[in-house]
């Protein structure tokens, strides 16, 4: 029997494309999203294969920049599903996709307004997006929004389907978009003419995403954290949250080497590079079992082999961070340690991860045989207790 699929959206993508793209001269310019998204879809696609980058609503046009280059690395690893959902399928949740929005209107906009004052993540986030993304979105999806949920966006906004119709040729106006570029890259996003419409349209279209992803997928899905507190989105009480620790400390790896690197494209090759060669060679596998804050001196050992086989490149002291205490890791060179600073790694209780990892069961437990997560969540002796915001929730889907 073929093995279900686990998905990851785009947007986590964009995200680990953000995190990467960071000033590493300062740290705190990373918001936990940066950090917890970008470190959840790393222990995914180093753990197993069956993790991709979930297909898109529809048929988009090529990518382009360094965003561009690391599709192209996840595409080179068969880590980017390329697959065009049937029509019918589509169909079938865009229709469901409008009637959960018309159920939902109010909530919906709440979370808007919600997310608008969110200047910890959120605004980072958005600033970021309409500063170096905008334009590529645009291009690669023709618009800012998708033309197909048109009238569903206009009618959660409160506004015509021809001023929606408007906003969507002004998100695909070049010129516009740089000029909003160069205001939010210095802090000053428009609050008045256009751009909040389009803002605001924007976001929506990301929300609605994030419920028709859901449906389309009926797999495992990783949800980036904009879609948190999507309402009418059950989690079953019986799902269990858990920290993969050895996971997590190879993808802390993986990721502070990369971000050790100065110029963009060399962190995104050596994010991609790490990433291959951790999965072709399955070291997650190869870990020792149990967290990193228990492992013996010949656990450390077989920790240092098994990384140096895999050709993970490392960076100066990066197995006595990963072995620290958090409030020795504070004081140490921050760019090298900021991701294991507070992370279960480094012997916090608590992950700081938002993202959620859906299983879409149907019926009786058995059926988590088939479940790319099962051979994960079986090794019990990797497992630390329940954390309060795991890497991965699982949970049946819709």
């Amino acid at each position: 029997m073929a093995k279900a699929q686990g998905f990851i959206d785009s947007a986590t993508l964009y995200q680990i494309f953000i995190t990467l793209t960071g000033d590493r001269k300062h740290p705190e310019g990373w918001s936990d999203w940066d950090k917890s998204t970008a470190l959840s879809a790393t222990i995914a696609l180093i753990g197993r294969k069956e993790f991709r980058v979930a297909p898109g609503v529809g048929v988009s046009g090529a990518a382009s920049g360094s965003y561009e280059q690391l599709t192209r690395a996840l595409s080179d690893m068969e880590a980017i599903d390329h697959r065009i959902p049937s029509r019918k399928s589509m169909n079938n949740a865009l229709a469901a996709t409008s009637a959960w929005a018309a159920q939902h209107d109010a909530e919906l906009r709440d979370l808007l307004s919600r997310s608008l004052q969110d200047r910890d993540n959120f605004i980072p986030w958005l600033e970021w997006s309409v500063g170096h993304s905008w334009e590529e979105h645009s291009m690669r999806l023709y618009g800012l929004f998708d033309e197909t949920l048109i009238p569903l966006i206009a009618s959660l906004l409160g506004q015509t389907e021809g001023h929606m119709g408007m906003l969507h040729r002004a998100s695909r106006d070049a010129i516009l978009l740089s000029r909003y570029a160069g205001l939010a890259k210095d802090g000053n996003l428009p609050q008045a003419g256009t751009f909040p419409d389009l803002r605001d349209a924007f976001i929506i279209s990301a929300f609605l995403r994030g419920r028709y992803h859901q449906l389309i997928s009926r797999d495992q899905l990783i949800q980036h954290p904009i879609r948190e507190g999507l309402p009418g989105v059950q989690v079953s009480p019986a799902s269990a949250a858990f920290t993969v620790t050895p996971e997590s400390m190879l993808a802390s790896v993986i990721l502070n080497s990369a971000l050790l690197e100065r110029k963009v494209e060399n962190r995104i090759t050596s994010w991609a590079n790490n990433l291959n060669r951790a999965r072709e060679a399955h070291l997650a596998d190869r870990l020792p079992l149990g967290p990193p804050t228990g492992w013996a001196k010949k656990d450390w050992a077989r920790v240092e082999r098994v990384i140096k086989e895999g050709g993970i490149d490392t960076y100066p002291g990066w197995i006595d961070g990963i072995a620290a205490p958090a409030a020795v890791a504070i004081t140490w060179d921050l760019v090298s340690n900021f991701f294991l600073n507070g992370w279960v790694a480094v012997g916090s209780d608590v992950a700081i991860s938002a993202a959620s990892l859906y299983a879409g069961v149907k019926g009786s437990a058995s059926k988590l045989d088939n479940l790319a997560i099962r051979p994960i969540a079986e090794r019990r002796a990797r497992l630390q207790r329940m954390a309060k915001f795991p890497p991965g929730l699982v949970a049946p889907g819709p």
